[in-house]
């Protein structure tokens, strides 16, 4: 069975790590919504007969990669003593498109 990768009812609660020292940071989770969004495939090998049931009952905004650009994960390799905010203030890592709401933020990359 697979879900929505926006299904409230399947996000975790962000957990401290336990390390000594470690930072704590907070990061802007994905809007989720209770939209009952799943897919279940069941799969009848002796008559070759595949079963596909699937749910979605909000029409919610679309997912969107909050991945890390490649060109920013690559500056931050060849630039390693650089601090957080170094590299955030770097020209190599400014973001043409931004937006104070992450979700209008990312419809317009």
């Amino acid at each position: 069975m697979y879900h929505c990768a926006q299904n409230q009812k399947r996000q975790h609660k962000p957990e401290k790590s336990e390390h000594e020292g470690a930072k704590h940071r907070d990061k802007i989770a994905m809007d989720s919504f209770d939209c009952h969004g799943w897919l279940h495939i069941t799969l009848d090998n002796s008559d070759n007969i595949v079963l596909v049931k699937i749910s979605h009952r909000d029409d919610h905004i679309p997912y969107w990669c909050i991945d890390v650009p490649a060109h920013v994960t690559e500056f931050v390799r060849q630039n390693p003593k650089l601090t957080p905010d170094q590299v955030c203030n770097s020209e190599h890592v400014k973001y043409a498109n931004t937006d104070p709401d992450p979700v209008s933020s990312g419809m317009k990359s």
